[in-house]
């Protein structure tokens, strides 16, 4: 959903890999699912985005959201993060780029949704109001062809 600050377009979009960082409590990094239960896990609101992705990970190992973690809403994510690093957030998740500055800070990956074949929708298309008013057809023509590939694929994977 397009929003406009100084006469600017802005987009949101779900990063193509979620991955949860935890923060180290008492100098002690989080390093496995079971380490989360009582802990504070940041997401941006209730019902976006990440709070579903948190939900589905923690069911994964059976955790509840509501009983074995507390779900903190922490806005966007570089808001997350930097709860994180202040130690305000014992994990949260996030995406490009803020996944590699927490690798790179020493944050460790408790979970990458994508390689825990979690059912979760990781990619977005995304455009700007322009091409969508400028280029009609090209934007008909490009979801028409991405519908036909998933369609295909599914075929395919279901021959298999």
């Amino acid at each position: 959903m397009p929003s406009t600050k100084n006469g600017l377009e802005h987009y949101a979009s779900v990063p193509s890999q979620l991955q949860t960082y935890a923060s180290p409590s008492a100098g002690v990094p989080l390093t496995a699912e079971s380490e989360l239960k009582g802990k504070r896990i940041g997401i941006s609101r209730f019902g976006s985005s990440t709070d579903t992705a948190v939900r589905l990970f923690l069911a994964k190992f059976s955790l509840s959201a509501d009983k074995d973690v507390v779900l903190v809403q922490a806005g966007e994510q570089s808001n997350r993060f930097a709860a994180l690093v202040a130690r305000t957030l014992d994990a949260t998740i996030v995406g490009v780029p803020l996944d590699i500055t927490a690798q790179k800070q020493g944050y460790p990956v408790l979970a990458d949704l994508a390689q825990l074949r979690i059912p979760y929708p990781q990619a977005v298309v995304e455009t700007t109001d322009r091409i969508v008013r400028d280029e009609p057809q090209l934007v008909k023509s490009y979801l028409k062809g991405l519908i036909a590939g998933i369609h295909c694929s599914r075929l395919i994977s279901h021959a298999l």
